[in-house]
């Protein structure tokens, strides 16, 4: 079963063009939406806004352009600055910021292996940057999410084993038991090799 993400839209800001994305409640389907095309910062938060209103997402997720050196860009500042903007319009929403290196060189990537030609994919690059985005978020979120749980089940093992004392070492496996196995999977392959 998977995880409740939460319904989030991803966004790759740009001062022309500003890259949407969103992805379903469980994190499994991220569509693209169309880029908001704009020539200032007013603009720019409407169109955002206007998605908002028509994907109603629980979450923003804004995407935040570092050095390679993970230090904060001036499209940093400005993403920043943006994400205080909508919090400001949309109180209420989740505001969220994620290193956003290489989706762009990634996203151009992805498109050119499914066959958009290198013309075409200008009006499309900031959308697929802000899926790669909201992918790369995505994952990252189940990563911790495991990391905690085999944590978490450790110190429950740790717990228990100590509960139970010293323990006996494990008697050597039955060599009976070792043959029968292998004889099964030999039998497995040959069998799949015969279909």
């Amino acid at each position: 079963m998977s995880e409740k993400i939460g319904r989030t839209l991803a966004i790759d800001l740009g001062s022309r063009r500003t890259g949407l994305a969103v992805c379903d409640a469980l994190g499994i389907a991220i569509r693209t939406l169309p880029a908001v095309h704009s020539r200032g910062d007013a603009e720019r938060l409407e169109g955002v806004l206007a998605a908002i209103r028509g994907e109603t997402p629980e979450r923003v997720l804004i995407g935040l352009p570092l050095h390679m050196d993970g230090g904060e860009s001036s499209g940093a500042r400005d993403a920043r600055t943006f994400g205080a903007a909508l919090e400001a319009q949309q109180s209420g929403l989740e505001i969220e910021f994620a290193d956003e290196r290489l989706t762009t060189v990634e996203a151009a990537e992805l498109l050119s292996a499914s066959g958009v030609r290198a013309d075409r994919q200008r009006e499309r690059i900031d959308s697929a940057a802000a899926a790669v985005l909201l992918r790369a978020w995505i994952d990252g979120r189940r990563a911790a999410a495991r990391r905690a749980s085999m944590s978490t089940f450790a110190e429950d093992e740790d717990a228990t084993d100590a509960d139970l004392g010293p323990t006996e070492p494990d008697p050597a496996p039955d060599a009976h038991a070792l043959d029968r196995g292998r004889r099964d999977r030999a039998g497995a392959r040959r069998r799949s090799r015969r279909r």
